[in-house]
C-alpha cells in the first residue's frame, strides 16, 4: 500500500469522525435560513391578504432564537392576541352636528368642534374584501394599552344603569383575526420553498464542512 493510499484512508477516517458535528452544523445553518425565508414570505402573504401594515406583522411574526447544533428546531411564533378593528382600517366617522351639547367636539377622541361621531368608516379585515361601515359604534383609547379601539353597542342602556355596568353588559370592543391565525392560514403555502432551501443549503454546508 502506498503512502498516497494511506493518506486517503486517514482523510476518510477523519471525515467520518467529523461527520456528526458537520451534519448538525449544516442542519442548523439550513434551518435558520429556511425559517427566515418562511417568515419573510409569510409576512408578505399576510400583508397581501389582510388589511394589516407590514411593520405590525413583522413585529408579531418572528423567528425565535438562532437554531443551534444542540437544538435543531426552527421556531416561528406569532402573537395570538386578537387584533383591534382600527388595525384593519376601521376609523371614526365624523359628520356635522347642530346639537349644542356636541358643538365643542371632543379633543380626546379627535372630534373637532362642530362635528360628532357617527359610527365607523367602511372597513374590512380582508384587503380585497367588501368594506362595511358600522353603525352604533364609537372610538376610544383603551386605558390599559392606550390603543385606539372601536366599541360597539350590543345592548340597551337603561335608566339608573352605571357606566361600569353599561360597559360590562352592553358594550363590546371589536377585534378580529390575530397574527397567529393569519400565519396559520399562509404557512402551508410558504413551506415547500422553505424546505427546498433547507435541503439545498444543508448539502452545500455539508460539502463545505468536509
Amino acid at each position: 500500500m502506498t503512502s498516497t493510499d494511506l493518506q486517503a484512508l486517514q482523510d476518510f477516517s477523519e471525515a467520518l469522525k467529523r461527520a456528526p458535528v458537520v451534519a448538525m452544523d449544516a442542519a442548523a445553518v439550513a434551518l435558520t435560513e429556511a425559517a427566515s425565508l418562511a417568515r419573510e414570505q409569510g409576512v408578505d402573504l399576510i400583508r397581501e391578504r389582510y388589511n394589516l401594515d407590514k411593520p405590525y406583522i413583522q413585529k408579531y411574526l418572528v423567528v425565535n432564537d438562532k437554531v443551534k447544533r444542540t437544538d435543531l428546531v426552527a421556531r416561528i411564533t406569532a402573537n395570538h392576541r386578537s387584533v383591534l378593528a382600527p388595525r384593519y382600517g376601521a376609523d371614526q366617522l365624523l359628520v356635522p352636528t347642530t346639537s349644542r351639547g356636541k358643538k365643542k367636539g371632543d379633543p380626546y377622541r379627535g372630534i373637532a368642534p362642530g362635528m360628532k361621531d357617527a359610527g365607523s368608516t367602511a372597513w374590512s379585515v380582508l384587503r380585497n374584501g367588501n368594506k362595511k361601515a358600522w353603525a352604533n359604534t364609537f372610538f376610544v383609547h383603551l386605558k390599559t394599552s392606550g390603543a385606539w379601539a372601536m366599541v360597539a353597542r350590543v345592548g340597551k342602556w337603561t335608566p339608573g344603569m352605571s357606566k361600569k355596568k353599561d360597559w360590562e353588559q352592553n358594550l363590546k370592543v371589536i377585534n378580529s383575526l390575530s397574527v397567529a391565525q393569519a400565519w396559520k392560514g399562509v404557512r402551508d403555502e410558504v413551506a415547500p420553498e422553505a424546505m427546498a432551501l433547507a435541503q439545498r443549503r444543508f448539502m452545500e454546508e455539508l460539502e463545505r464542512g468536509f
